[in-house]
């Protein structure tokens, strides 16, 4: 398979025990020696340089009621849709006029959509945003219009920003990380150490130089 594929089996063998060979003295020569210069203050700096990465962001839980322009004019759409928020701040159930009324695939859920990220990376448009702004748990907005219909919101939900705290699993986790981050490094200054620490020591004279002091006939070459 090896030959039909263009490759020399020899060579795949000697470069897989090259490979193998390289991936046993990294474990035993690199490794440890990275572990052990892994610090407590280098595993705090990491986390408090990611802190974005170890924050579950704020968020809201909505629901949602759409109403098309299609099929009618944007003054009747408009006007179906400030008729249902005021049915909703009287009492109406969300979900029923979700279902009666809404023209979002969601509606067949009662209108729920979910969690979604406010800060710091949104997951809502800015006309969302600005909608539920300030919206206790369970109030509604006023409809936010789009070009192709009328969108009401309920916050079902909110969360607040929490960083999560570094826990021994949280610590062990980063100190894998910082270690991935300095090993081919660490591998390099560990094969250059090795090109340096290297010498190789000749015992007597080489031939090449044998060969220029002697001539043909055994005799030696005057200088």
């Amino acid at each position: 398979m090896l030959k039909q594929m263009g490759f020399d089996p020899d060579q795949a063998r000697q470069m897989l025990r090259v490979q193998f060979l390289r991936q046993r003295v990294i474990a035993s020569e690199v490794h440890p020696k990275i572990f052990q210069n892994i610090f407590d203050k280098d595993v705090e700096a990491y986390y408090k340089e990611h802190i974005i990465d170890y924050t579950e962001p704020a968020g809201v839980k909505l629901s949602e009621i759409f109403i098309k322009t299609d099929g009618r004019t944007p003054e009747a759409a408009r006007q179906l849709a400030e008729q249902l928020v005021q049915q909703l701040r009287a009492g109406a159930d969300f979900a029923e006029l979700a279902k009666k009324y809404s023209e979002r695939p969601s509606a067949s859920n009662g209108g729920q959509l979910g969690w979604f990220n406010l800060d710091p990376r949104p997951e809502l448009g800015e006309a969302q945003r600005k909608a539920i702004q300030g919206k206790q748990v369970g109030e509604v907005t006023d409809p936010i219009a789009f070009p192709d219909g009328f969108l009401i919101l309920r916050v079902d939900a909110r969360r607040e920003k929490k960083e999560k705290p570094l826990t021994p699993e949280l610590r062990r986790e980063i100190t894998m990380k910082i270690a991935q981050q300095r090993l081919e490094p660490a591998v390099q200054e560990y094969i250059e150490q090795l090109r340096k620490d290297a010498y190789i020591e000749i015992v007597g004279p080489c031939k090449a130089d044998v060969d220029e002091k002697t001539n043909a006939d055994g005799t030696e070459s005057q200088p």
